[in-house]
């Protein structure tokens, strides 16, 4: 019996293990040490998800191929909160679509309420900041009285729906978003950890990719400060200011690596060095309108300086994978 882990042969010693279950759980304490979790398991090209038990208690012994998928838990957790993120904008979005099925609408709340607290968990992340724990509690209450009005056939559940979900929904977005950036600056760190000339374009692909929710948390951020919550406003930005510094960081490392001049490194007439100073001052910036409570000024710093340049960096990224690319060893 063979066994893989992500594409690569394992050597797993076959000791008491008499069944796949055996075998998976053994791969589980491993993974667990090595701070990664499996995300599904194909035996013999039958895909088997770890969370289920249908096919585990098969017999290794007429089993000629284990294949296991794993991530990194900051990676795992920060694809599980972006596709819980993505769930509830499409939950939102179907506030006045009548061809919605709202028992799909239920299981989606309820896959919500499970793969948040999972994914915190991996990440060490406190749940009752900016109480999200009493967040999910109410939305597991919501959950059961719109599971009751659906299965009542009550025509009052699609406006239950509209008026008090989707509103919840949308406010625990900005919450899913906050945990996001824990997400994404812990995987930078892990990133920027272990950067060499034959990963660097991995890892940087990985860094333009994780542009785009620091750009969507900069909109909450807006959004809030118009509302009139600076607090919230202010976690945010933490959280923003700190994934922009450890992109910051990774682009560094990356620079060292390769001996780079960033400043031949252009998108437009803004070089990549120029990109990264300008940044920083804006950050500056905000952070000392903060200081003063002139949340006006943060506002439209946030909106009208910071993202245009965060966006143009993205086109700053691409131009230097293409640059890593070249020297990359084959």
């Amino acid at each position: 019996m063979q066994v893989l882990l992500n594409d690569t042969p394992f050597d797993l010693k076959v000791e008491q293990e008499k069944t796949v279950a055996d075998i998976i759980a053994g791969m589980e304490t491993w993974c667990a040490g090595e701070r990664m979790a499996i995300t599904d398991v194909v035996v013999d090209g039958n895909v088997l998800y770890v969370v289920d038990n249908a096919g585990s208690d098969v017999p290794i012994s007429g089993v000629k191929t284990i294949h296991f998928h794993a991530m990194a838990y900051e990676e795992y957790a920060y694809t599980s909160l972006t596709s819980a993120y993505e769930h509830i904008e499409r939950l939102v979005a179907a506030k006045d679509d009548a061809s919605v099925k709202l028992a799909d609408a239920v299981d989606g709340i309820g896959w919500l309420i499970s793969i948040l607290p999972r994914s915190a968990h991996l990440l060490g992340i406190n749940l009752n900041e900016e109480n999200t724990n009493e967040k999910l509690k109410l939305l597991e209450i919501k959950k059961e009285r719109l599971a009751r009005l659906v299965n009542d056939a009550d025509a009052s559940a699609r406006k239950f729906f509209a008026d008090d979900i989707v509103p919840f929904l949308a406010d625990l977005g900005h919450h899913v978003l906050l945990h996001i950036a824990n997400a994404e600056i812990q995987l930078l760190k892990l990133i920027g950890g272990a950067i060499t000339a034959e990963n660097a374009h991995e890892r940087l692909a990985s860094l333009i990719g994780l542009v785009t929710p620091l750009s969507s948390l900069l909109d909450k951020v807006v959004i809030l400060l118009h509302k009139g919550r600076d607090k919230a406003a202010l976690t945010g930005i933490d959280k923003f200011c700190d994934g922009v510094g450890s992109i910051i960081s990774v682009l560094a490392r990356i620079q060292e690596t390769f001996s780079l001049d960033y400043s031949s490194i252009t998108h437009g007439n803004v070089t990549l060095e120029a990109q990264i100073k300008s940044l920083q001052d804006v950050l500056v910036g905000v952070l000392d309108a903060f200081k003063t409570d002139d949340y006006v000024t943060v506002s439209d710093l946030l909106a009208y300086e910071l993202k245009p340049r965060l966006d143009t960096l993205a086109h700053h990224l691409t131009a230097l994978d293409t640059v890593i690319k070249t020297r990359t060893p084959k």
